[in-house]
């Protein structure tokens, strides 16, 4: 093992060593930001949350609120700073010290559309504007990071024009309600979440766009209508997936890059029927049956299971387990046999200032008449600290294992790593250290500089030799910014 290697290893035990320590932290109060929600607190969204989470410097769905409860001190909700603390053991036992939790004013954005548009304003449209650049050392001449995604080129880049068209299905809590909502993205992005037989024909033949040649184009991730009766509501149509914590849309997620297990470990978008039932006030449970992985039509005539269960312990404890399982195309496109995919995030609200999430994938796919089984799996922990109101710090540890070579790749028909294609058996690593800042009395704002290293431990099984600096390096360092811009 290399020194790379141990860097690593250590980097993530120290992280879980952080986690344990802190466990017996006690935050102040949480309460969901959306309560409608409330139990769906994975950041690979649901539309309500992908909005809410617009007022966090970080990922999760949560804030500390004013009051007291079993969970740790009273503080008084202030917007200056100097907010109090009544509990004394708060002070004598926190290993990190929340006796004066951090309490921040909400400031909604402006929006373009702030009444909404249509009869009674019951169309909300929003979105945002995000773009970009990424430096790497070795100065790839196809311009091309790698493996890396979504900033995966070695210049600057139009990541999103993001428009957002809902209707909210809010029944108030019983009753009936209807709803539904449209997404529409431009940028490069568009590359990592066409569906087969949308964007592009079902042999990914040009269409919408050219099959990801383009570097700039649209795509559609969302199209679907919502039916809610009391506490059961059922989606429609073409939706993101419920699996992972990293999403498709920029916004939520804290980091410009994104880890190997978003990328190369889970679906995207799913077509098909979602039901959610709000089980009690800390359960949700999710079922659904769909079209397989970022499909809009049928590639094999049978259909895929789309489940979860959705924890909200209180106190900023949560739990997501999700899964999915339906036969699938193999990695030739050769062998239609069976895939399974489990996925678990807990996340956990140490104090009004730090917040812990780890994530765990196990993927696997039956063997067929031409072709082995194939297996992935890993773990993302993620480490963040609220300086202030406007400024938080993030920290991710990823280890990511493709362990048959079958998932990791280059995206795009340009980047060397596809052309090959190329394929790579073994453990890729990275760390990433970054920021969020938002501009005092400018929520609108958000700018999100970080530096990376990525290394890889294994073998090619076909094309390049190495996945980084045009297959010539087993290791990459980058550093990147973007800035994103709501309306």
């Amino acid at each position: 093992m290399n020194i790379d290697r141990w860097m690593m290893v250590a980097a993530v035990v120290w992280l879980m060593g952080i986690s344990t320590t802190m466990a017996a932290e006690q935050p102040e109060p949480l309460e969901p930001i959306n309560a409608a929600h409330a139990g769906q607190f994975s950041q690979r969204a649901t539309d309500a949350q992908i909005i809410g989470a617009s007022n966090t410097a970080y990922g999760s769905f949560y804030e500390p609120t004013s009051g007291s409860d079993d969970c740790g001190c009273d503080a008084a909700a202030t917007c200056d700073g100097t907010a109090g603390c009544g509990c004394e053991r708060c002070c004598r036992e926190h290993l990190i010290q929340d006796c004066c939790p951090l309490e921040c004013c909400d400031c909604e954005p402006w929006r373009l559309f702030p009444c909404g548009v249509g009869p009674c304003g019951g169309l909300d449209i929003t979105g945002w504007v995000q773009a970009g650049g990424t430096v790497v050392d070795g100065n790839p001449p196809s311009n091309f990071n790698g493996p890396m995604t979504f900033n995966d080129r070695d210049e600057l880049q139009l990541n999103e024009f993001y428009l957002q068209i809902a209707k909210a299905a809010d029944n108030g809590g019983c009753g009936l309600a209807w709803g539904g909502q449209i997404d529409l993205l431009y940028g490069t992005d568009h590359r990592f979440t066409m569906a087969r037989g949308l964007e592009t024909t079902s042999t990914f033949g040009s269409k919408w766009n050219s099959g990801g040649s383009n570097t700039y184009g649209i795509a559609m991730p969302q199209a679907y209508i919502e039916l809610v009766y009391n506490d059961l509501s059922l989606k429609m149509g073409h939706y993101y997936t419920i699996i992972g914590y990293e999403v498709v849309p920029s916004l939520p997620n804290f980091f410009y890059s994104h880890a190997y297990t978003m990328q190369y470990g889970e679906p995207f978008t799913h077509t098909g029927v979602l039901a959610t039932y709000h089980w009690s006030d800390t359960i949700d449970v999710v079922g659904g049956v769909d079209r397989g992985w970022d499909n809009w039509e049928d590639d094999n005539a049978q259909e895929s299971a789309l489940w979860g269960f959705l924890w909200d312990g209180g106190c900023g404890t949560t739990l997501a387990l999700t899964g999915t399982f339906g036969k699938e195309f193999d990695a030739t496109g050769t062998d239609n046999t069976q895939r399974m995919l489990t996925s678990i995030v807990a996340a956990r609200e140490i104090t009004s200032r730090w917040t812990y999430v780890v994530q765990s994938d196990i993927g696997h796919q039956n063997s067929g008449p031409t072709t082995a089984s194939a297996d992935w799996y890993g773990v993302n922990q993620y480490l963040f600290y609220k300086v202030n109101c406007n400024l938080t710090a993030g920290f991710r540890a990823e280890w990511f294992r493709d362990d048959d070579g079958t998932r990791v790749t280059g995206n795009g028909t340009n980047n060397p790593l596809a052309a090959a294609p190329s394929r790579f058996a073994g453990d890729f690593y990275e760390l990433t250290l970054g920021l969020n800042w938002r501009p005092q009395g400018n929520p609108n704002l958000m700018v999100r500089p970080e530096v990376r290293y990525d290394t890889f431990d294994g073998a090619s099984t076909a094309g390049l030799a190495l996945p980084y600096d045009d297959g010539t390096d087993s290791k990459m360092f980058s550093g990147a910014v973007d800035v994103i811009f709501q309306f």
